[in-house]
Order: C-alpha cells, then structure tokens, then sequence
C-alpha cells in the first residue's frame, strides 16, 4: 500500500493511506528517527555513501544552512566550505558544530528530506 502512494509529499502523507493509523505512522517515525540517528553516528567514510541526507546536506548552499537554528553566517560559511562531506559524522569537525547544534542540524535535515 505504501509502495503504491511513493513518492510521498511529507510523513504525515502516511496517514492517509488505508490501513495506516496513529500507531503505525508512529513506528514508522520512530524507524526513521532511528536511521537518521544510525547516520548521524557514521564515521567511517564507507559506511555512508548514498544517503539521501548526506546529499541534502552537501547540495546546501550558505544561505541555506542559515536557515537553520542557531547556524548564523560565519558558521554557516565554515560549513558549506568543508563540503561535501563523506559522512554525517564528520559535521563534528567543523568548529563551532557543538553536540547541541549537531543535533539541531540533524533534526533539520531529516524533516527536510522525509517530511
């Protein structure tokens, strides 16, 4: 049922497909969720190579990455210069990437491919 409504405009698309519910439309958040944190985690430079997010990020441009919180212009262009990126990981690199803005930068990224 879900193959057939692809490719989904948001998340919240899955609720209207038949046979989805409040429960389901959880778990499938939470698999996500778990993914991206799987992501984030990466270090090795092959254990990520096509990630949707991955390529979300590293197509940003500065003005982009301002939009999200906390990442003002100077940091912003500290980012965009060290792209592409090989892993999420590597975002702990950069300086000013503390683990509160990583995570807010996470967060952004994954509702920014899959919502």
């Amino acid at each position: 049922k879900i193959d057939d409504a692809l490719p989904l405009k948001s998340m919240k698309s899955l609720l209207q497909i038949n046979g989805i519910g409040p429960v389901k439309y959880s778990a499938v958040c939470d698999g996500v969720n778990r993914r991206v944190e799987e992501l984030a985690s990466a270090e090795s430079d092959d254990e990520v190579n096509d990630d949707p997010i991955l390529a979300y990020l590293n197509n940003m441009t500065i003005r982009d990455l301002q939009l999200i919180t906390s990442i003002g212009p100077m940091l912003s262009a500290r980012i965009h210069s060290n792209l592409p990126l090989k892993s999420i990981g590597r975002l702990h690199r950069i300086k000013g990437i503390t683990d509160a803005r990583y995570a807010v930068i996470c967060d952004f990224l994954a509702k920014a491919v899959y919502e």
